[in-house]
C-alpha cells in the first residue's frame, strides 16, 4: 500500500494488521491507529 494522504471512508470501521508487510483486514480492538496515520491513511467512520 503507497503512503498517501487521501480519504478513506468506510460504512463501518475496518481494522487492518500488518502481516509479512501485507494489510489485512481483520475484526476486532485495533491498538496501533497510529500505523495507519504513519502511513498517511485517515480514517473517516461513516454514520
Amino acid at each position: 500500500i503507497e503512503a498517501t494522504h487521501r480519504q478513506v471512508s468506510y460504512r463501518s470501521v475496518i481494522f487492518y494488521d500488518f502481516v509479512d508487510g501485507k494489510i489485512s483486514r481483520t475484526r476486532g480492538v485495533y491498538d496501533q491507529m497510529g500505523l495507519l496515520e504513519q502511513i498517511g491513511a485517515k480514517f473517516v467512520p461513516s454514520s
